[in-house]
């Protein structure tokens, strides 16, 4: 009897689905999805507990100089100074040589934009203060030469409201337009020459701190003649002793 029990047809159990007003939720959950979402928020529940009591109970005075120059990456240590390898002596004064140059280069462009800069405002302020343009008069003989600085020489002995009236034509009246457009650009260029003259000052100073270091690494015997300026942050100024060359 129990070999015709397992040939008889068992009854199919259904797994109940999402009702139709539910179906914008997804599939439903079942046990199976529930006991694996339930077991993955408990392993991270007491996971976070752990981390809390061994932050409760660290000691604050705990130091190691391992901490300095080491790090984590994922969930294994590693040294940084391993990783790293160290450069010779030489090598170092290579790339201080290259970094150099760089920062010459940089400081150059910077100076060239000054001087631009400074040339603009420059024929700018001419423009606003000279009254008009200049003109050249030319001349066949002495005598004509010297009738016109004659002219000239009387008119010089005028008063300055007599020569203006007469000789000049009343004053544009300026638009204010015009006038606040000029006055934002004339601000503008300021500033920015301000900001690139602090930029090359950085980068001199920058510039004698490499400088200072690449000489420090030569041999001979040195002293200090001046320290470092906090204030400016230029670099102390040191003094080789003259030695003989053979």
């Amino acid at each position: 009897m129990s070999s015709w029990k397992k040939v008889e047809p068992r009854r199919m159990h259904k797994e109940r689905a999402q009702p139709e007003r539910r179906q914008r939720l997804g599939l439903l959950e079942k046990k199976k999805d529930y006991k694996l979402r339930a077991r993955d928020f408990h392993k991270k529940e007491d996971e976070l507990k752990r981390l809390r009591e061994k932050a409760a109970l660290r000691n604050p005075d705990e130091f190691y100089h391992g901490m300095i120059s080491a790090g984590t990456r994922t969930a294994r240590r590693r040294d940084v100074a391993d990783a790293i390898p160290a450069r010779t002596q030489e090598e170092h004064a290579l790339v201080l040589h290259h970094d150099a140059n760089y920062v010459s280069m940089k400081r150059s462009v910077e100076a060239a934009k000054i001087d631009r800069l400074k040339s603009q405002m420059h024929f700018t302020a001419l423009a606003q203060v000279s009254g008009g343009p200049r003109r050249t008069i030319f001349v066949s003989d002495d005598d004509e030469r010297s009738d016109i600085a004659a002219g000239a020489s009387h008119d010089a002995k005028r008063l300055p409201g007599e020569l203006q009236t007469k000789d000049r034509s009343p004053a544009k009246p300026v638009d204010p337009a015009f006038e606040a457009q000029r006055l934002s650009e004339q601000t503008k260029v300021y500033k920015e020459l301000a900001g690139r003259v602090e930029r090359e000052e950085k980068l001199h100073r920058l510039l004698l701190t490499m400088e200072t270091e690449r000489n420090l690494m030569s041999k001979g015997k040195r002293q200090r003649v001046k320290d470092r300026d906090e204030y400016t942050g230029e670099p102390a100024v040191y003094k080789w002793r003259q030695k003989r060359k053979r």
